[in-house]
């Protein structure tokens, strides 16, 4: 069992709009945006989210052009670098060697190379899918492709041995957060969006979020599974995080 955490590119966000509401506006900070390769013991190749869209490359300003008030708050970056071709391709494999897809969530940022998998089933909340069809948020043009097989799974289960799924909604309907049991290090929780970063625990300020009551009992529900397993809890979009953890090719096991 290993757990690559892959780069998919980055933002450059209002700190003060999306990581510590109402402090530090206008301060710009860079994040990143992570996705997860895990191999299974079973020998399953389990992709969580799959990062921007490869058209951000050429056009940062792709998804919110028509939004002007998010393109300023929230600007991608991309290179080729954070193709999931390239970050693939650092472990030795390509996309045709991931045989599932597992969506955290359906924001622009988690699911913008998910045409890359059309021969793979996708994983998702049926609660969550049916929410992105009825919201601007979940932009159609990155997931809601005839050509992608979406699988729904509802519930906390075990998608696949060692990875489990925690509901966690507040930041979008029914969103979802996992955790992964290695043999060496233990548990490591996979927050995705339930926890941006490191200040939203520690300010315990959640109001920036589209259901803040909701996305502050998610996060302190995570917070504590990490404290009775001893795990780690690995952020959303944390740059100080970013800069001590393991990036692919190397892994957590």
């Amino acid at each position: 069992m290993r757990l690559y955490v892959l780069s998919l590119g980055t933002t450059d966000v209002d700190k003060g709009v999306l990581l510590t509401p109402g402090v530090d506006v206008g301060t710009r900070v860079v994040t990143p945006v992570p996705a997860y390769l895990i191999e299974t013991d079973a020998g399953e190749r389990v992709l969580i989210d799959s990062g921007l869209h490869p058209g951000h490359i050429e056009n940062p300003s792709m998804t919110w052009a028509e939004v002007p008030e998010l393109d300023a708050i929230l600007r991608p970056a991309m290179g080729p670098e954070h193709t999931i071709e390239h970050q693939l391709g650092l472990i030795g494999l390509t996309p045709d060697d991931v045989t599932h897809v597992v969506s955290s969530h359906l924001h622009f940022d988690h699911c913008g190379q998910h045409l890359r998998f059309a021969q793979q089933p996708i994983l998702v909340s049926g609660r969550h899918l049916e929410a992105a069809r009825e919201s601007p948020a979940f932009p159609p043009r990155y997931w809601d492709l005839p050509e992608l097989d979406y699988v729904v799974t509802d519930g906390e289960t075990e998608l696949f041995g060692g990875v489990a799924v925690v509901e966690t909604p507040g930041h979008a309907p029914h969103h979802r957060s996992f955790v992964v049991d290695l043999p060496a290090t233990g548990n490591v929780v996979l927050c995705i969006d339930a926890i941006l970063s490191h200040h939203q625990l520690e300010r315990d300020d959640f109001s920036d979020q589209v259901e803040p009551e909701a996305a502050r009992e998610s996060a302190h529900r995570l917070a504590r599974i990490a404290r009775t397993a001893g795990a780690p809890l690995l952020f959303g979009h944390d740059p100080d995080q970013w800069a001590t953890i393991r990036h692919a090719p190397d892994f957590y096991a």
